[in-house]
């Protein structure tokens, strides 16, 4: 992806805001990068770090993404630790688990050539891809970590998995 005014990227509990700034300082200082959390807290807190720094094309919001996706499109949209999060909760809306209106508003929020980058260390690779597959989004790639042995088993701490808008619309 190169850095241009078409390029948007979503950091889904976006926290201090620390992975966008660092994106910016990376050279992607044209394309839209916009912060969301539930958490009013932390959107002060990403606001006030990036003036601090001087940065102002960085936006940061207060977003529930369980009660409103909007109706902005990503082309790349980052979760690193929200799902985990959302998860742990047994809570329904309208008969709903939370975490499956998540993943039907993530698919929803990517652009037709989009990318959901997920970083968990609650769910393995196969549990994500079937945890997103179900919601149109299609397994692209991972990031490989280092791993452990424990009991006979291999696995790693955490996994990252990089998935693609599928074609079916999810409401």
């Amino acid at each position: 992806m190169k850095d241009s005014e078409e390029l948007s990227i979503l950091d889904v509990g976006t926290g201090n805001g620390h992975l966008l700034l660092a994106i910016y300082d990376n050279g992607y200082t044209k394309c839209r990068l916009i912060g969301t959390d539930i958490s009013p807290v932390s959107i002060e807190l990403s606001q006030a770090i990036a003036k601090a720094r001087g940065i102002s094309s960085v936006i940061f919001r207060q977003q529930d993404l369980i009660k409103e996706a909007g109706n902005e499109q990503y082309r790349l949209v980052l979760d690193k630790g929200t799902f985990d999060a959302i998860s742990l909760t047994d809570e329904l809306r309208d008969g709903r688990r939370l975490n499956k209106i998540y993943a039907a508003n993530i698919h929803n929020i990517l652009s037709d050539d989009g990318i959901f980058l997920i970083t968990s260390c609650n769910w393995t690779k196969k549990e994500l891809i079937a945890r997103f597959g179900d919601f149109g989004l299609e397994y692209h790639s991972e990031i490989k970590y280092p791993t452990y042995e424990f009991g006979g088993q291999k696995g790693q701490t955490i996994t990252s998995v990089a998935f693609v808008k599928g074609k079916k619309n999810m409401i």
